[in-house]
């Protein structure tokens, strides 16, 4: 047992858990190989705005800090630099300088935050 996504990531078999529930029981590589949304690596001068803002952004689906940048999952699953190049003009618009978006390399924590919102989601939907 761990909080640990980087610890998580060297055993045989990782149960995932959340809330009390299991999310799923596979190999970490199983795991992020069953990772299917593309993530970017998003970073700013003004970490906690760019949060914000990104979040409002009409695409955004998942906005995360990992390590030193934000990792970002959009609707459409685009990944192209011409959504690049949209993401950097809306966050221009909002004052941020030094903009580095790349493709990120997907971990476990990706995959554990995913299937977090998704259960998420599954609970809020089943409440209404």
């Amino acid at each position: 047992s761990t909080p640990y996504m980087d610890e998580a990531s060297r055993c045989d078999e990782v149960a995932l858990i959340y809330g009390g529930n299991i999310l799923t029981v596979k190999s970490p590589q199983e795991i992020v190989a069953s990772h299917s949304e593309k993530v970017l690596s998003i970073k700013s001068e003004k970490r906690y705005e760019l949060i914000c803002d990104l979040r409002e952004f009409y695409d955004a689906k998942y906005v995360f800090t990992f390590g030193d940048s934000l990792h970002f999952t959009s609707k459409s699953n685009r990944f192209d630099e011409k959504y690049f190049k949209e993401i950097t003009e809306y966050l221009t618009v909002k004052n941020h300088h030094n903009i580095q978006i790349e493709p990120a390399k997907i971990t476990i924590e990706d995959s554990f935050m995913s299937l977090m919102q998704q259960s998420d989601e599954i609970r809020k939907a089943g409440e209404k």
